[in-house]
């Protein structure tokens, strides 16, 4: 009965789970408020920073591990298509509207520069995707090593890769039009979701021990101290070990903060779910962001064009971390209400709704 009732919860997986939905609302509010003002080195944005990406990469992976499902050549070529028209034309064709409209910047800016003018999160994770298409594909065809196996072995290859290519930036215009540095700096985290997503009963043990989680919570904000210091004493350190390795630790510990990170803010949406469900008043509003992440992360660039200096006291320039948190996260939620709001509007016309955003569920040939 027990080994029936696991399997059942992890076929309801391919259900939209709300907390989800509400933590990814709650973790693109940070993404906007990072990029009120850019750069932004409070310390309240570097701990912010530490946490948001590896957020949004574990909860990419977590959803789209399946247990139940083909992988047949032609499957992955199909949800592959589906991607490209989904998430990669939309970046593309509204990416590179925003660079003609940003202030000084040309248009090969888009491909050049490392973070393509923000969009770059998109493209990261479309590899990402391909690549674990691949990966299931592969396993699918030998059918011997069971799923947690293969989960476990991704998530190692997303480690290595970690540590070995997460700086191509030798690779000079394949490195920043591919993405590929940030593709694997990050996928160690969408394989460490699907291999959560794989094992939740271990996940949701882990979550639920008090004194696990005491040890990540107290971990989480020891070294994002560390961190948020290490930049006012790299001297310091550079004279006991060399520059390499000083970066190299720094990356690591990052990188431990950004599991703490998932593990402390994932944990505390599960634990607390009720309060984020749609019945209750904070709840809906961040499940109606955490559903249209996309629309917002698009266009909120747009919205961000001109941001008055008279904020940038309240949310920069000052070392006071309740000064930002309070007006910070006040603006970027209000720029999350006018991209939704643009995103309603472009929504109104089914062609700017299917190449803008991605809509699904829309037929052009209908149309015609």
């Amino acid at each position: 009965m027990w080994l029936f009732i696991t399997q059942l919860k992890m076929n309801n997986l391919s259900k939209r789970i709300g907390y989800i939905d509400a933590l990814r609302g709650f973790t693109m509010i940070l993404v906007v408020f990072s990029h009120i003002y850019i750069p932004n080195d409070t310390p309240l944005n570097q701990f912010f920073i530490n946490i948001r990406m590896p957020l949004f990469f574990f909860i990419s992976g977590f959803i789209s591990f399946r247990r139940e499902q083909s992988w047949s050549g032609a499957d992955v070529v199909s949800r592959l298509g589906s991607k490209v028209r989904t998430m990669i034309i939309p970046a593309l064709v509204v990416g590179l509207v925003f660079t003609l409209m940003y202030p000084g910047a040309p248009i090969s800016d888009f491909f050049t520069r490392p973070t393509k003018m923000g969009y770059w999160f998109t493209f990261a994770l479309f590899n990402m995707l391909c690549l674990y298409y691949v990966a299931r594909r592969m396993h699918s065809r030998r059918g011997v090593a069971p799923l947690e196996m293969f989960a476990k072995r991704f998530y190692v290859v997303g480690l290595v890769s970690f540590f070995a290519l997460s700086d191509l930036s030798g690779l000079g215009y394949v490195d920043t039009t591919l993405t590929l540095s940030m593709t694997f700096k990050y996928l160690h985290f969408f394989a460490f979701g699907a291999l959560c997503s794989c094992n939740r009963g271990w996940f949701e043990r882990t979550l639920d021990s008090g004194a696990r989680m005491a040890v990540v919570v107290v971990g989480l904000f020891v070294l994002s101290w560390w961190i948020i210091t290490l930049k006012d004493n790299i001297e310091l350190y550079i004279a006991h070990v060399s520059y390499k390795y000083v970066v190299i630790l720094s990356s690591a510990v990052r990188a431990l903060v950004g599991y703490f990170g998932i593990l402390t803010v994932f944990g505390l949406f599960r634990r607390y779910g009720a309060f984020f469900s749609e019945n209750v008043y904070v709840g809906k509003p961040l499940q109606f962001v955490g559903r249209n992440t996309l629309d917002v992360y698009l266009l909120h660039y747009f919205v961000l064009l001109g941001m008055p200096d008279v904020l940038r006291p309240y949310v920069v320039d000052t070392n006071n971390l309740l000064m930002p948190l309070v007006v910070g996260l006040g603006v970027a939620v209000v720029v999350v209400g006018v991209s939704l709001l643009l995103s309603r509007v472009i929504r109104l016309s089914d062609y700017l709704a299917y190449y803008l955003l991605g809509a699904r569920n829309i037929d052009l040939k209908r149309d015609k």
